[in-house]
């Protein structure tokens, strides 16, 4: 998640640990691991939710972004990407 947002969430990291990405250039960097939870509201239909999830915090360079889901949270749901519309859909499960 955008290390911004959880500041200005007031999170507070449970542990750090070290992470190579695409734009550490093979150099790893310690990270402020936050526990969250997430909810995912659909109209009426009861929300689905995940808690105590290890979210990575670090900057994030493209502003449309605040943070990526993993494959902790994927493995979870179906997710289909029509990638001509540039739409998704989640189905989750309870």
């Amino acid at each position: 998640m955008d290390e911004q947002i959880a500041r200005t969430l007031g999170l507070i990291a449970v542990n750090q640990k070290p992470v190579i990405t695409s734009e550490s250039k093979g150099i790893p960097q310690i990270c402020d691991i936050y526990a969250i939870s997430i909810e995912v509201r659909n109209g009426g239909s009861p929300p689905w939710r995940m808690s105590t999830v290890a979210a990575t915090g670090r900057p994030l360079m493209d502003d449309a972004r605040h943070g990526v889901l993993g494959r902790d949270v994927l493995d979870r749901v179906k997710l289909v990407y029509d990638g001509p519309r540039q739409t998704f859909t989640i189905d989750y499960f309870y």
